[in-house]
């Protein structure tokens, strides 16, 4: 597909939350003239980008939707239209819950509420994929028995809150996105910890097999059945082990993933701006649908990097859509870079000690993975004001 020249005017764009995604994103769209404001938690160092036109910092996620209100929806609002993209799970929350108000004054992506509403919930993801013929893992209850759920799924099981970001607002210090149990005791000690919090999970089986097993697909669908794009990327580490975010990541072509996304998203009748994360199981291969995220990602730079101008490709066809034009059709797709990195040094070094404590790397193995051309989620020569906010911030700390 043709990259057309920015057009002289354009809506400014508002990103709400997340953390380098939003940056990415911000960067790729003021490169062609778009205005960009950022709605992220005070100190983020990804405020300091000089791709913003403006930001808006939100005191914490609890009060973010109040800002992101006042924002949009205010009387005295400071933007009077935009386009609006949500880029963590708070925002999509949000944009979910005001979808039919903003709408009136905003130009939103083409997810629907009913799917934005769907995908943030593990349970109902669960429940729409079902059917499909996409693999699903094996789930139960949060109040299951404990032994009933051992004995089909041993060695070990995970307590994935349906809501992650409300699981992050209480434990998520550190990276940290769901429990772990190997037994009765950790599982009912996971359960009471949930409970205690008012902090809503289910219980899966883990895929067995390293973190390398997991594979992310990405694609923008103007209409159900056809996308712009498709992208895949490989994980190839997390910090922490089995259940981070990923410190290490490679873009591939993926043929068997980009199949069951096609499957998934088909079924479901989804259009907007599609993630998708699968792990194939080491017993036989085949892939398993874990999550799925309509927005933006932490990953986005990646994206850009490797060949995909993924925000400006939603941007053109969002506006050419409110003029009244005709959706682009999908082919022929966007190429892109295989093989390009994606690496966050500070905490894949902690990877690196945890692995090491494990017995399952080496310093060496740890080296040679780093081989072949990195980028960085934040640094870039031409805008190095968001590392030297995070440097300058790791120091004061």
């Amino acid at each position: 597909m043709a990259i057309r020249p920015a057009t002289p005017a354009h809506l400014p764009v508002l990103l709400l939350g997340g953390s380098s995604g939003p940056l990415a994103v911000a960067r790729e769209l003021h490169a062609h003239g778009v205005p960009v404001h950022l709605s992220l938690q005070a100190g983020r160092p990804e405020m300091s980008t000089k791709s913003a036109a403006a930001t808006h910092p939100f005191p914490s996620r609890d009060g973010a939707p109040e800002v992101w209100r006042r924002l949009l929806l205010g009387d005295d609002r400071v933007l009077q239209r935009a386009v609006v993209f949500p880029c963590d799970d708070d925002a999509v929350e949000f944009v979910a819950g005001a979808h039919a108000e903003l709408r009136r004054h905003h130009l939103l992506d083409r997810t629907s509420p009913e799917h934005l509403d769907a995908f943030l919930d593990k349970g109902k993801t669960a429940a729409l994929a079902a059917g499909t013929g996409v693999r699903l893992p094996r789930t139960w209850p949060l109040d299951a028995d404990a032994d009933e759920v051992f004995q089909h799924a041993p060695p070990a099981v995970l307590l994935k809150p349906i809501h992650s970001h409300r699981f992050q607002r209480e434990f998520g210090k550190g990276g940290q996105k769901l429990f772990i149990a190997h037994d009765r005791a950790e599982f009912e000690a996971a359960r009471a910890r949930l409970r205690g919090a008012d902090v809503d999970a289910i219980v899966t089986e883990i895929i067995p097999g390293p973190d390398s097993l997991s594979t992310t697909y990405y694609a923008y669908r103007p209409r159900s059945g056809e996308s712009l794009f498709e992208f895949t990327k490989q994980v190839l580490r997390r910090f922490p082990k089995n259940q981070g975010p990923g410190t290490l990541h490679v873009t591939t072509i993926d043929e068997e993933i980009n199949r069951a996304s096609r499957t998934l998203l088909d079924a479901v009748g989804f259009a907007g701006y599609a993630n998708i994360e699968f792990k194939r199981d080491e017993r036989d291969g085949l892939p398993t649908l874990i999550e799925v995220n309509p927005r933006f990602t932490a990953s986005q730079e990646l994206l850009t990097r490797a060949g995909i101008p993924a925000a400006w490709i939603v941007y053109r066809s969002l506006m050419a859509a409110d003029r009244g034009e005709e959706p682009e059709r999908s082919a022929p797709l966007v190429p892109y870079r295989t093989g390009l990195k994606l690496w966050d040094p500070v905490r894949d070094l902690r990877a690196l000690g945890e692995l090491r404590g494990l017995g399952e790397t080496s310093v060496l193995s740890w080296i040679r993975s780093l081989a072949g051309d990195r980028v960085l989620p934040l640094f870039r020569w031409s805008d190095p004001r968001p590392s030297v906010s995070k440097l300058r911030g790791r120091i004061q700390r």
